[in-house]
């Protein structure tokens, strides 16, 4: 659906782009104390100025090439974190 409308809206822009939705497998990490959990299992500054509802990064999480995203649909903090199957095997 959104490939389509994006396609109806700049058919000729010269921009390129692909679907990742296979490529990335994702878990959630919500709660209160979501976000210190995850300052301490990555260098980038999560704090909320710095990591603001509905921005995505591309740090090392916990050792793994990761895409966070800081979503929730809860009252509490929330992130959605993406990254290849492959690295949902880590074990620390």
């Amino acid at each position: 659906m959104h490939r389509r409308w994006i396609d109806a809206q700049w058919p000729d822009t010269g921009v390129t782009y692909r679907n990742v939705a296979d490529a990335l497998h994702g878990f959630a990490l919500s709660g209160p104390r979501s976000r210190d959990l995850l300052q301490r299992i990555t260098r980038d500054d999560v704090s909320a100025p710095a990591f603001k509802f509905r921005s995505i990064r591309r740090p090392f999480v916990g050792g793994v090439p990761a895409c966070p995203l800081r979503l929730s649909f809860s009252c509490d903090p929330g992130f959605e974190i993406f990254c290849e199957p492959q690295f949902h095997l880590v074990r620390w």
